[in-house]
């Protein structure tokens, strides 16, 4: 006999029970003058029909073996089966949604060619490979699946492309051109921004599928794939939504207001986008339509990536120690946090902003978190083993970058922080800024982190080279 396992608490258990194949309840079983009930007769009020049903199947089938009835049987069990299968099916995933999620590996390279998985709880390295000797770095950070990692060697003009969990090499492509923001993975395709280009790879081999150009020649500075649409921003100020299967224009929003040198923040189908002329846009990722837009130069007025939180967008300041909040909405201005000592963060950092808590790293290697509605300190901890010692500027222009020689912006994953810091250290840092591990690389990073979790969630600097349905 089979015996079904008890299901998880919390768990429904829904029985569809086919009617059409219920015989009449007012057919009695053959040298009986009643109904079947399984227990009892008929003043035992207490049973439902359900279980009158079945035990007048089971006793009523083995008295009456004909195909009808043995039909009649198969289904009902049949009906039951499926039935346990979908609500154990539900319940193992309430289950697991039930469990929470853990961060699971860290990957990142550095500026020389070195690529890095390390376990996201104790610092442990996972993988390595060595990407070609001497200068070989990347700018921006790699696009990562649970499956398959992509990044873009700079130094080398090749796309690289890796098994996420074991950092086996899977294909390597020569591109031939300059490729400054992170790549992307979606449907089964690898997209690169290039010059005046986006090149199309098989996520599968490498093989290229197909280039679409740019419109007008601009150099691509940043790379989104949003409500069906690949949105390519540029550097000549004009951000293109385009079909990514044809190539074809099928919207142009022009900022009037210089450059697109770093990636816009993504959020509900709306793209914000920020210029080096100091124009905050909000842009429809559909239509191409513009929101609304404003111009901040009292605040921003350098390449800054965008990052949205809760109807929120971030920016650092023109001053380099300040970030500065506006409203998602209208772009009105709403906070300005000041860090500490007269530190500052560069302009193409990103920060990290989640639970009510803005995190940036100064220039001092200093992790400082931000109330967001009172724009005070919360906490700050020092990173550096030189007191005073400003991190170098080794970065270009005319780029999407989101790290800057021995630092990197800071990214959120599930309540822990992960940042570069001191030149060639990887920190995980708590809530409370207090350190959870480091692990040494062997040179500078210009790109930041990216964090895969345990259920496959990935969390990046910002949103760059986000894809969203």
């Amino acid at each position: 006999m089979e015996i079904l396992k008890p299901l998880p608490a919390g768990c429904t258990f829904i029985v569809l029970i086919p009617t059409a194949c219920v015989p009449s309840m007012n057919r009695t079983r053959q040298g009986s003058a009643r109904p079947v009930f399984l227990h009892g007769g008929p003043e035992s009020s207490n049973h439902s029909d359900l279980i009158n049903i079945y035990a007048f199947w089971r006793t009523h089938l083995f008295i009456r073996p004909t195909f009808k009835y043995f039909f009649m049987k198969t289904m009902f069990k049949a009906f039951w089966l499926i039935t346990a299968l979908l609500s154990l099916n539900a319940c193992r995933k309430q289950k697991n949604e039930s469990v929470p999620d853990k961060n699971k590996l860290v990957i990142l390279s550095d500026y020389k060619g070195m690529f890095y998985g390390v376990n996201a709880m104790n610092g442990l390295g996972l993988w390595t490979y060595n990407m070609g000797d001497g200068d070989s770095y990347q700018w921006a950070s790699p696009a990562v699946t649970p499956a398959k990692t992509v990044v873009y060697n700079y130094e080398l003009n090749k796309l690289f492309c890796f098994n996420t969990a074991n950092g086996a090499l899977l294909w390597s492509q020569a591109v031939g051109d300059n490729y400054y923001a992170s790549p992307l993975i979606a449907d089964g395709l690898v997209y690169a921004a290039g010059n005046d280009k986006v090149l199309v790879l098989s996520l599968g081999d490498g093989s290229l599928v197909r280039n679409i150009a740019v419109p007008n020649g601009y150099m691509a500075h940043s790379l989104n794939f949003v409500k069906n649409r690949l949105v390519v921003g540029t550097c000549g100020g004009h951000l293109f939504g385009l079909d990514p299967v044809t190539g074809n224009e099928l919207w142009e929003y022009e900022s009037n207001a210089s450059c697109y040198h770093n990636n816009p923040a993504v959020a509900n189908g709306i793209i914000y986008i920020f210029s080096s002329g100091s124009k905050l846009s909000a842009v429809n990722a559909v239509t191409g339509a513009e929101v609304w837009s404003k111009m901040v130069q009292n605040y921003v007025n350098d390449d800054a990536p965008v990052v949205y939180n809760n109807g929120i967008l971030y920016l650092i300041g023109y001053s380099g120690n300040k970030v500065h909040a506006f409203s998602a909405n209208n772009g009105e201005w709403q906070h300005s946090y000041t860090l500490p000592d007269d530190e500052g963060v560069w302009y193409n950092i990103a920060p990290a902003v989640a639970n009510g808590v803005l995190f940036v790293f100064t220039d001092a290697n200093r992790l400082v978190a931000f109330n967001t509605g009172t724009e005070e300190i919360m906490w700050q901890t020092s990173y550096a083993t030189i007191t005073g010692r400003r991190a170098p500027v080794e970065t270009v222009t005319h780029n999407r970058v989101v790290s800057v020689g021995s630092v990197s912006s800071v990214v959120w994953a599930n309540n822990m922080l992960y940042f570069v810091a001191e030149e060639q250290m990887l920190y995980a840092a708590d809530m409370n800024g207090e350190q959870v591990w480091k692990r040494p690389l062997n040179d500078y990073t210009h790109a930041s982190p990216v964090v895969l979790t345990e259920k496959d969630k990935v969390f990046r600097p910002g949103t760059a080279g986000v894809v969203q349905p």
